[in-house]
């Protein structure tokens, strides 16, 4: 009788939260006092399921009941447009109520009669374990470094230009541009963007005007643009080569970088690096490899999205025009991915990661990582909230499970066969995540042995924080608010 009153709150709350939703689109009075009521309901009644009925499978529920709680509070905040409000909290509505449907289902149909044992947890997670190792070992085999794709010797090298956009950029932009200029790449122009910056930014750059270094001067983005799109866009505007290399301040190039790009880039239309970082920048030893993580551990070399990073990466001006260039990528949180799909669709996309030979270092501060993961983290799962919930349980179980599974064997003194999976799980995460942290590292990388759980409850802060941001707050990049062109409403298109 209990259960079917509990029952029956929570599904009152879930009505309640579509009625809300619905309303949305009728006035623009902000719901305060219905979210926090339906939340209440919402609440209680989960959090009673959970505690009477403990098990894996009701666990899931929370979540759940997270997706929810996002959801209420975006329409009590009632921050974007009243049409794009309805949409989005209505698709996280009926995806996380569907999964709600499922986990009750089990959790009061067949729980008893299936329940999972500590064999079958750990089966699963040595499976997924294998899997996300795999996708690392092959994924650095696939994208590793080529002897020259092309001869040099065989072809008319092809004019270079070097994009660098730089706002308020004092300290790393002297040794950026020195790094540039090293370069014995003969056919190279280096062109340095200052995007509206309020300290000396220009007069570092027209210091090197006499080195070759061409200086653009920026402009404040219209409000639809992103300001690091609209300074891509001018940028290329301006370029003259036939290859555009957009990098960012924080990275240094060796004297030969540049032509070993062109000729990684190959026959290719576009190519990203992932960049290594020199000893004495190896701080970010708890966010950059979680960024690595993202592009290298999901098995992307199988899919239609490639990885790609924004640090360092080169396309041919002609693919970039018949693209349309920048304006359709205005409001591109990462633009280079969208390009990156769209190369990767016609089989001209190329993914590299650094070495010596190749040269490309990045040395961005830890609380620089740190700010552009705020940025990265939620609009990497396309700002919805249910996937931040799929990701948090994905890698609970994935990442964290398996210790503690191991863990309660041991004491339950559990079959030899599984603890011997249960360790091949452990084992099999530490080689992958000690992998990812070697691409970038070479003094530090023997704390991916030890980090595994660790990285994980970073990137729950990262998530947390990078949603918190973008649906309630302000993401500010580079003293710019992001998400205002987010928000801003297009006009429609005329009728025909």
């Amino acid at each position: 009788m209990m259960d079917m009153l509990i029952l029956g709150l929570l599904v009152a709350g879930l009505l309640l939260e579509l009625v809300i939703i619905k309303g949305v689109k009728r006035t623009s009075r902000q719901p305060i006092f219905a979210a926090a009521f339906t939340l209440l309901i919402l609440a209680f009644s989960t959090s009673s399921i959970v505690a009477k009925h403990l098990s894996l499978a009701s666990l899931l529920l929370l979540p759940l009941l997270f997706v929810h709680i996002v959801i209420l509070a975006r329409l009590a905040e009632s921050k974007v447009h009243p049409k794009e409000l309805y949409s989005r909290s209505l698709r996280s509505y009926l995806i996380s109520t569907f999964g709600v449907g499922l986990v009750l289902s089990y959790v009061f149909l067949l729980d008893d009669k299936f329940a999972v044992s500590y064999f079958t947890i750990v089966i699963v997670q040595c499976i997924g374990a294998a899997a996300f190792c795999g996708s690392v070992l092959v994924s650095r085999y696939m994208y590793r470094y080529r002897r020259e794709k092309i001869k040099s010797e065989s072809l008319e090298l092809p004019t270079v230009s070097v994009c660098i956009p730089a706002r308020n950029e004092t300290q790393d932009l002297p040794e950026c541009i020195e790094s540039v200029l090293a370069s014995t790449y003969p056919k190279l122009e280096i062109i340095v963007l200052d995007d509206c910056s309020h300290d000396k930014t220009p007069d570092i750059i027209k210091k090197y005007a006499h080195a070759g270094v061409r200086f653009v001067n920026g402009k404040e983005p219209r409000s639809d643009w992103l300001p690091k799109n609209a300074a891509y866009d001018r940028l290329a505007d301006e370029a003259l080569g036939d290859i555009l290399i957009f990098i960012g301040v924080d990275v240094r190039l060796k004297p030969q970088s540049v032509t070993e790009l062109v000729m990684q880039l190959g026959d290719d239309q576009m190519l990203s690096v992932l960049p290594a970082r020199p000893a004495r920048s190896e701080s970010a030893i708890f966010i950059q490899p979680i960024r690595y993580w993202w592009e290298l551990g999901l098995g992307r070399f199988a899919t239609k999205r490639p990885p790609v990073l924004s640090t360092c990466w080169a396309i041919r001006a002609e693919a970039m025009r018949s693209f349309g260039g920048f304006d359709s990528l205005k409001k591109a949180i990462e633009p280079e991915a969208v390009l990156a799909h769209a190369m990767h669709q016609q089989k001209a996309y190329a993914f590299l990661v650094s070495n010596q030979q190749v040269g490309v270092f990045s040395v961005k501060a830890p609380a620089d990582q740190y700010k552009t993961a705020l940025r990265m983290r939620y609009a990497q799962l396309r700002r919805k909230p249910e996937m931040v919930a799929a990701v948090t349980f994905i890698e609970a179980m994935f990442f964290i499970a398996p210790f503690v599974v191991l863990m309660l064997l041991v004491n339950q003194s559990a079959s030899i066969t599984s603890l011997v999976i249960s360790t091949i799980t452990i084992v099999l995460l530490v080689v992958a995540n000690a992998t990812v942290h070697r691409l970038s590292m070479r003094m530090l990388w023997p704390v991916g042995l030890l980090n595994v759980p660790l990285l994980v409850v970073v990137d729950w802060f990262l998530l947390a924080r990078s949603l918190y941001a973008y649906e309630f707050g302000k993401v500010i990049w580079k003293e710019r608010n992001i998400c205002l062109p987010l928000f801003e409403v297009e006009k429609s298109l005329p009728k025909v």
